[in-house]
């Protein structure tokens, strides 16, 4: 028998909607990240403006062709995301990288509502 634990955590969106988008969005081309961040635009509706959503998603297309996308602060997500689940208690940190990694996690909101809601739900063995 198991049990279903679920973690939600708020996170703040200080940068634009695809700050979050994870690591893999550095080895991505840029037409492949573009292509990626239209998908969210979809996945998000209707909780964003999906003229503003597709608008920020050209721009950081363009930027990243003429070579001006960077890093928030040159930090690269694996590194950012490993110090953000580091500052948790040790029994957090373990939930908070699959949290961070996107495995089983549901994610709701947006820059424009104040911030990003993830919802992981971690399956558990019951005790007997």
């Amino acid at each position: 028998m198991t049990s279903t634990k679920r973690i939600g955590i708020l996170t703040l969106a200080l940068g634009g909607v695809f700050a979050m988008a994870g690591a893999n969005a550095q080895t991505q081309t840029p037409e492949q990240r573009y292509q990626q961040e239209l998908r969210q635009c979809e996945q998000l509706s209707p909780t964003v403006d999906m003229q503003a959503c597709k608008r920020e998603a050209g721009a950081a297309l363009q930027a990243s062709r003429r070579g001006n996308l960077q890093n928030h602060n040159g930090m690269n997500y694996d590194q950012n995301r490993t110090e953000r689940c580091a500052a948790l208690p040790a029994g957090q940190r373990d939930e908070c990288m699959m949290q961070m990694s996107g495995q089983n996690t549901r994610t709701m909101g947006s820059v424009e509502e104040g911030g990003i809601l993830r919802e992981t739900t971690i399956t558990v063995p019951a005790t007997q």
